[in-house]
This record gives C-alpha cells, structure tokens and sequence, in this order.
C-alpha cells in the first residue's frame, strides 16, 4: 500500500521534470503544447494535494 506521503512526493518529482523539460520541448519543436500539458499537469498536482 503506497502512503498519501509518497505519492505527493512522486507527482512533485514528475512535476519538476517535466518543468525542467518543458523548455527544451519547446525549443527543439516550437510548439506551446508542452506548456499546456504542463499546466494541466500542475492544476491537477493542485487538484490532487
């Protein structure tokens, strides 16, 4: 069984990846759809925590 504890840590962990990636996605393809996956995955942190 996986504690409440663990899985905030995860997401943020996720979050922060993607947040660190976020910028490259959109220098190498130009595009903002990686933001807005960004942000749908922040509100859902929010959501979630």
């Amino acid at each position: 069984m996986v504690s409440i504890g663990k899985l905030i840590a995860v997401k943020k962990f996720l979050f922060c990846l993607l947040y660190l990636i976020n910028p490259i996605i959109i220098f190498l393809y130009g595009t903002e759809v990686p933001a807005i996956i960004s942000s749908l995955f922040l509100s859902d942190i929010n959501f979630l925590v």
